[in-house]
């Protein structure tokens, strides 16, 4: 930020300091009898857009204005377009951070939502619907025709990409219609909130048949489930808290 606090013109320089606050740059050009008494400062040095251009700038002026130049219309001139081009220099930096700033709120505004938002990439892709209105996962489309071998796995197109709702992840699950009847699952099924590709599904054929796939069909659902995105702190084994379960892995608990 460049602040521009000014007085009357004087004859006499002025004696008086600006006052300087802790981490913060200031910039002062010495006064003659046709400068006014005028104090230039910066705030916050690192977020101005060309630091350096100002800083000449004001040098220029201060060395221009040194001079008792005396009604000198060159050099009046001169000092006028110094100050044309600064402050059109200033007002391109501020619309451009104002431009910046505006399009980070909309991107962050879009993504802090709590509706699933869905981008169709072909005329094949369909919007997930839900089988009912409790139903917990979307239903996802095939956009294309495919066969799952029997006793294999492929990888089958949706044509969509989608933005989850903030302190989400889509989990990608089998439809129990599939599963019982065709023995058709699902895997690698998680998809993270940052992610902008296309959302494929792969699909496990535990059948001894092929299984055939036709665009439009229902081969899987979209559940999203909320996280905990957690710092990692590394701790040592005696802060390990004791459990009754301890160390038991698999079957520990129980025969089933």
């Amino acid at each position: 930020m460049l602040a521009l606090r000014t007085s009357r013109y004087s004859r006499n320089a002025c004696a008086a300091t600006p006052a300087k606050a802790a981490n913060t740059t200031t910039t002062r050009p010495s006064h003659c009898v046709y400068y006014p008494q005028s104090i230039f400062f910066f705030k916050n040095q690192t977020t101005f857009n060309n630091y350096n251009f100002v800083t000449t700038f004001i040098k220029n002026i201060t060395t221009a204005t040194s001079n008792n130049i005396n009604n000198n219309t060159t050099t009046t001139t001169t000092i006028t377009t110094k100050f044309t081009n600064f402050f059109s220099h200033l007002r391109f930096c501020t619309d451009s951070h104002n431009k910046m700033t505006t399009e980070q709120n909309k991107k962050q505004k879009l993504e802090a939502t709590e509706s699933l938002k869905v981008h169709l990439r072909s005329d094949k892709a369909r919007v997930p619907t839900k089988g009912s209105v409790l139903a917990a996962g979307y239903d996802l489309y095939s956009s294309e025709d495919a066969i799952i071998p029997a006793q294999g796995q492929g990888l089958v197109s949706t044509d969509i990409s989608i933005i989850v709702p903030i302190g989400t992840y889509g989990r990608v699950a089998p439809r129990s219609g599939l599963a019982v009847k065709h023995g058709i699952s699902t895997g690698a099924g998680v998809i993270d909130a940052d992610y902008r590709g296309e959302v494929k599904v792969v699909l496990f054929n535990h059948s001894t048949k092929d299984f055939e796939i036709k665009a439009g069909d229902r081969i899987a659902q979209l559940v999203l489930e909320r996280i905990v995105n957690a710092d990692i702190e590394e701790i040592s084994e005696d802060q390990l808290t004791a459990t009754d379960r301890g160390e038991g892995g698999f079957g520990s608990t129980g025969k089933n």
